[in-house]
């Protein structure tokens, strides 16, 4: 438990219980809270304290310059993911009519941001967790672009059996648990008691078996169109994610691509010669 919280928490827990903006609380040092506000915001900043994400509290979370909502059991965004997008929007071309798979949308921050930003693209966007689909689709229509997106809640691309086989060019993006036992272990306490173990943890001792099974399932699916995989990692599973992808795909090309701290975050798999 913490002893006490950044300034910045409590400006936003304050916003966020009086219905304004964090520059506003800045702005007006002299109000003072009383009654239903006051309970409440003791409340939240107990909880932060406690160790509960910021997030969670406020119930919302910024994603690649999109505010979306968020709740407790499912997975909260993360800044290195936006490597995803940017490297899925070098790919896939502003004017393309591409069918994009956003496998494990968690609050459905990729796929939507994906949706907003091609707007040509059909987003299909599945989820194992009832809540997080359901979250999904409240995110794609407060953005606007809930007839973009299709959902379904399944495992990896099982519910794309079709959709994988239509004639249009696709690209899978997944962002899957990938982190080892030690890994997690290591992690922040607010991570590790607040946040869904299922989408954080991978399996196996290196964390891999998640994207192991999905490398299968994409192998089996055979899709004549699929032109690109584009996934987030741990930096130490470079070597073990390649070996067993080219397993399967040998002829498709496999590079890297680093985080702001320097680190590889996400793999990108590329058939050579995709079937437009």
């Amino acid at each position: 438990m913490h002893t006490t919280i950044p300034e910045a928490d409590k400006e936003l827990i304050i916003a966020h219980v009086l219905g304004k903006v964090r520059s506003w609380v800045i702005a007006h040092p002299e109000y003072r809270l009383e009654g239903k506000e006051k309970k409440k915001v003791k409340q939240l900043i107990k909880k932060r304290m406690q160790g509960w994400p910021l997030q969670y509290l406020l119930g919302y979370t910024w994603f690649y310059g999109r505010k979306f909502d968020i709740e407790h059991g499912v997975l909260i965004p993360r800044p290195e993911t936006e490597i995803l997008i940017e490297t899925a929007l070098k790919l896939i071309p502003k004017k393309a009519r591409w069918n994009i798979f956003d496998i494990g949308c968690g609050s459905g921050a990729v796929g939507i941001t994906l949706a907003c930003e091609r707007a040509g693209c059909e987003v299909h966007c599945s989820d194992i967790s009832p809540k997080a689909v359901r979250l999904t689709d409240k995110n794609a229509k407060h953005h606007t672009c809930a007839h973009k997106i299709v959902l379904a809640r399944g495992k990896n691309i099982k519910p794309w059996d079709d959709e994988l086989n239509e004639k249009r060019r696709g690209v899978i993006v997944a962002n899957l648990p990938y982190l080892s036992q030690s890994i997690y272990n290591a992690a922040p306490t607010e991570v590790k008691n607040y946040e869904p173990k299922k989408a954080l943890l991978g399996g196996g001792e290196d964390g891999t078996r998640s994207y192991k099974k999905l490398f299968k399932e994409i192998a089996e699916a055979r899709s004549p169109h699929l032109s690109a995989l584009i996934i987030e990692i741990e930096p130490e599973q470079k070597k073990i994610l390649t070996r067993t992808f080219k397993k399967y795909f040998p002829e498709w090309k496999v590079t890297f691509k680093k985080d702001l701290h320097g680190d590889y975050r996400v793999a990108l798999f590329t058939k050579r010669h995709a079937t437009a």
